[in-house]
């Protein structure tokens, strides 16, 4: 791809007006057991409003903004976003990515760093995945910014394992709480035999740099089955649920409080209830 520096400078102002203006919004997607009975946490995902009032996914403006060097502001931004969704949900984990650049203890990092070193419990719900299409500042500094999140209680991702520039030392030396196999290992894995053995083997590989592997992709019947035949037991795409600006944490909450409310009136105590509902129960990354 050719880039042209006016076109990247013109998208990255752009998300950052996006920002400015509130129409940068969060979409969820979860990511799921293959048995598709728990959900290990929900990634945010940004979407744009166009000059059409339409909303489109914002990659191609954040690879702009990786390469023009904006993007730390808007890693920044969607991150405390996602702080004050934990704030409101006490029950739910979520997750943010961001970008390889901004994966250092830079001075802007400071207010969200004390933020959460203020609320323990909510850093502990908060996945942060670092992208592997980014590129470091340096393996010194990506270590200790991740060692810093761990710290406080966050769990570290690399997301797009096997599509970017990371290697198995930068790997291993990030030490990740959670591995994600890029998506196109899912695709190429109904086309071969040769390509099949090489999901199991990134997923195996997944498996011995980290304890939780996700794989990436699965928009089908068929993708959801053949990455569980290759090892793969947590899983994220289309097949399980599309990015959607509802949140469904919200809705047992609000469904909780009003159970509480009936019972408290009969004089019954709530008692045994981490739900009513029948959706996948949330597992806690612990």
């Amino acid at each position: 791809m050719t880039v042209d520096p006016v076109r990247d400078a013109a998208a990255s102002t752009a998300l950052l007006c996006a920002v400015a203006d509130g129409t940068i919004l969060l979409h969820w997607q979860p990511v799921m057991s293959a048995d598709g009975e728990r959900i290990l946490y929900h990634e945010a995902l940004s979407r744009v409003i166009d000059d059409d009032g339409a909303l489109m996914p914002a990659g191609n403006l954040i690879a702009a903004a990786e390469r023009v060097g904006t993007i730390g502001a808007i890693d920044r931004h969607n991150l405390n976003r996602v702080l004050d969704e934990l704030e409101a949900a006490p029950a739910v984990c979520l997750g943010i990515n961001i970008s390889a650049d901004s994966a250092c203890l830079h001075p802007a990092w400071t207010r969200t760093l004390a933020r959460l070193k203020a609320a323990p419990q909510i850093a502990q719900r908060l996945v942060v995945e670092i992208t592997e299409t980014g590129t470091l500042p340096s393996l010194p500094a990506a270590i200790a910014f991740a060692n810093e999140l761990r710290t406080l209680g966050c769990r570290i991702a690399i997301d797009d394992f096997g599509d970017g520039q990371a290697s198995i030392r930068r790997l291993t030396a990030l030490k990740p709480d959670i591995v994600k196999v890029d998506r196109h290992f899912t695709v190429g894995a109904l086309h071969s035999k040769a390509e099949y053995t090489i999901l199991e083997r990134m997923i195996a590989l997944a498996q011995a740099l980290s304890p939780v592997v996700i794989v990436e992709g699965v928009e089908t019947s068929a993708h959801r089955e053949v990455v569980e035949s290759a090892g793969g037991t947590w899983q994220q795409g289309y097949y399980w649920a599309k990015p959607s600006p509802d949140r469904p944490w919200r809705s047992e909450i609000r469904q909780l409080k009003d159970l509480a409310v009936r019972q408290y009136r009969k004089g019954e105590a709530l008692v045994g209830h981490a739900s009513i509902s029948s959706a996948p129960r949330f597992t806690v990354l612990r």
